[in-house]
């Protein structure tokens, strides 16, 4: 009782939410999610209260790094804006997507 949950979740959660603010749930980790989809999460998930973490999706990592890195930058803006954590969704298992999503974290950083 009293700790801080963190969900992590493959798919769109937004129905869930509401109920796991209930239960002490303070951010969400949602994976699989497209760009809209995600935006449609995190602006639902801020009017609860949640942080989200997030932010730079696997098939953003998979692409390469020049599309690693704009989904860095475009998960800075949101950060900037409060409540995003950015990490990647996860399903990162090679060097080469090690190596992109750390030229996406570069590029949220700057």
């Amino acid at each position: 009782d009293g700790l801080p949950l963190v969900w992590h979740s493959d798919g769109d959660i937004r129905p869930f939410l509401a109920a796991a603010r209930g239960q002490g749930v303070v951010a969400v980790h949602p994976g699989g999610l497209g760009p809209y989809p995600f935006r449609q999460l995190y602006s639902r998930a801020r009017q609860l209260g949640l942080s989200v973490l997030g932010g730079v999706p696997g098939w953003a990592v998979r692409g390469g790094v020049p599309v690693a890195i704009r989904a860095g930058s475009s998960a800075a803006l949101l950060a900037r804006a409060g409540g995003l954590l950015v990490c990647d969704d996860g399903g990162v298992s090679t060097g080469t997507e090690l190596g992109a999503l750390i030229a996406a974290l570069q590029a949220a950083r700057r």
